[in-house]
């Protein structure tokens, strides 16, 4: 019988170790969500109360905008033209951080423009000073480079999933 009260209690100490790392990961995975997507919301949208990702859903939901993940066919359809198009900004920021969460508004058109990335960015972020300031000198081997870089991590991703 003490066996078992034994084994119970190590089950219940190492679910209980289980539970807290699954609440801690969760949390990670939601301060990541958060950043990335106000990152790409003009300031007039995200509110002081906009700390959990609760809130900022909300608050999206509100201001008509949500969070999609692009499809990789869509980025790798961009070309060096759509470095004109403040459209294809977010598409461009996905590519560049190789990470495929975009935010839209309710006409499907990314919230992220040059106005948005000099105030959440600022004028010394590397996506700013490639992509705003300097985009007449991105060539299409960079805008190559970047979108196989971009598959490259997103296979490393999947095999480690």
């Amino acid at each position: 019988m003490l066996d078992k009260l034994i084994n119970l209690k190590q089950f219940t100490e190492t679910s209980h170790s289980i539970l807290e790392q699954q609440a801690y990961n969760i949390t990670l995975f939601h301060d990541s969500l958060r950043e990335q997507i106000i990152r790409q919301l003009p300031k007039d949208i995200i509110q002081e109360q906009d700390r959990n990702p609760y809130d900022l859903l909300s608050s999206l939901h509100f201001h008509n905008a949500y969070y999609t993940y692009v499809d990789s066919k869509e980025l790798e359809n961009l070309s060096i033209n759509d470095l004109q198009d403040e459209s294809k900004l977010g598409y461009l920021y996905c590519l560049y951080t190789c990470n495929p969460l975009l935010v839209l508004d309710n006409e499907n058109n990314t919230t992220l423009n040059s106005k948005v990335i000099t105030q959440n960015f600022g004028y010394k972020d590397d996506f700013y000073l490639s992509f705003i300031a300097n985009k007449d000198s991105l060539s299409n081997e960079y805008l190559q480079a970047r979108k196989a870089l971009y598959k490259t991590y997103q296979l490393i991703k999947q095999e480690q999933a």
